[in-house]
């Protein structure tokens, strides 16, 4: 017999998964009807908590953007450092344009039950004269269009709730040989699909609302102890039949998230839990399949035409890396070559946060620890 049902198994994963992520993460097109008739006021609002490394670049590009008419609200969330300094140092003298504007709110002491960025959020929407409402995170750089491509793709679709895909920066030489670990996240939410409730993908470093559409679903209050914020106000949306999609294109914004390897796992092991108590059995099947894909089904070593399948299954799951991780960030080519250490690295981070959801071990973030209750999605 030439495959064992087991064998058989595998292989069909294999070439699932490999399917699967190039299938989506092929985004849709990004073109409009034409730019809109007059520009509405974006306000732009920025939870910073001790972000004096990050703030600087941040604002540059903001400052830079070709939109006419928005204001950016940075709200300074009891910062230790020189976070609204600096900030105010960054923007510089106010803008000639009457249509630009530039503010810092000192954060208020946060309430007992709400999460720190979420307070920070809630107190920066409170301020904010926009028609949309776009919030942002200090580790992210806005490339000089960005805002125009957002806004004109989310007036033309008529849309109430839109995030976007980071582009990761990758400014260390680890951090540019994880594509396939990257590529297989984003895989496993399958981003520019038709959004579902179980399955969702959502990023706290992008989201635009119509202002409208953040007051019905309850603004940051609604998800004040929630920390995945991000996905619980997707989740909302999409559960009250608000029209919530990501942004079917690339490079809206950059990110450079962790600047350690120590960093990249301590982080992702909190967003895989995260990502656990969200979604806690969707993705399973694409991850396994993914695994297989890359893995040749566990049949490399089989004799005859079963070794060569398998090797072929590994090429060709290679070869939608190549192509696809380009779009997601700089990611080096060699990277694809050394997928085991991103297919060890997922691996070390999946058990890691499956240790800490077993042990209900309390959440740290920005300095701050938040009961294991509050890890949970709505």
């Amino acid at each position: 017999m030439l495959f064992s049902a087991m064998d058989l198994i595998f292989m069909t994963l294999g070439f699932y998964g490999s399917f699967t992520l190039w299938r989506r993460l092929t985004p849709m097109t990004t073109s409009t009807k034409s730019p809109p008739a007059a520009w509405p006021l974006v306000s732009i609002i920025i939870p910073a908590r001790n972000e004096e490394d990050n703030i600087g670049p941040l604002l540059k590009s903001l400052k830079d953007l070709d939109y006419s008419r928005y204001e950016v609200i940075l709200v300074d969330d009891n910062s230790t450092d020189q976070t609204a300094a600096i900030a105010k140092q960054a923007w510089g003298q106010t803008d000639d344009n009457a249509d630009r504007h530039f503010h810092v709110i000192t954060g208020a002491a946060r309430p007992e039950g709400w999460a720190g960025k979420q307070w920070a959020c809630q107190q920066g929407a409170s301020k904010a004269k926009g028609d949309l409402l776009l919030f942002t995170d200090a580790d992210t750089i806005h490339p000089i269009n960005s805002l125009k491509k957002a806004v004109s793709y989310f007036l033309d679709q008529k849309l109430d709730v839109m995030s976007a895909l980071p582009y990761h920066r990758c400014l260390q030489l680890w951090d540019k040989i994880v594509g396939p670990f990257q590529l297989m996240l984003l895989g496993g939410t399958a981003p520019f699909a038709k959004p579902q409730e179980k399955r969702l993908f959502a990023i706290g470093q992008y989201l635009l609302f119509s202002t409208s559409a953040y007051q019905k679903l309850g603004q940051h209050e609604r998800v004040k102890m929630i920390l995945a914020e991000d996905l619980a106000l997707a989740k909302a949306s999409v559960r009250d039949g608000l029209a919530y999609q990501i942004f079917p294109g690339f490079g809206l914004f950059k990110v450079a998230m962790y600047g350690s390897l120590q960093e990249f796992i301590e982080g992702w092991r909190r967003n895989f839990r995260l990502g656990m108590e969200a979604f806690p059995v969707a993705p399973l099947l694409d991850v396994v399949s993914f695994y297989a894909a890359f893995l040749g089904g566990g049949q490399w070593f089989k004799e005859g035409i079963q070794g060569w399948i398998a090797i072929g299954l590994t090429l060709i799951t290679l070869r939608v890396c190549f192509i696809r991780q380009g779009a997601l960030g700089a990611y080096q080519p060699m990277g694809v070559f050394l997928f085991p250490f991103s297919l060890l690295l997922h691996s070390i981070v999946s058990m890691l946060a499956v240790w800490d959801k077993l042990r209900n071990k309390d959440f740290q973030w920005k300095g701050r620890s938040y009961e294991t209750a509050s890890l949970k999605s709505s």
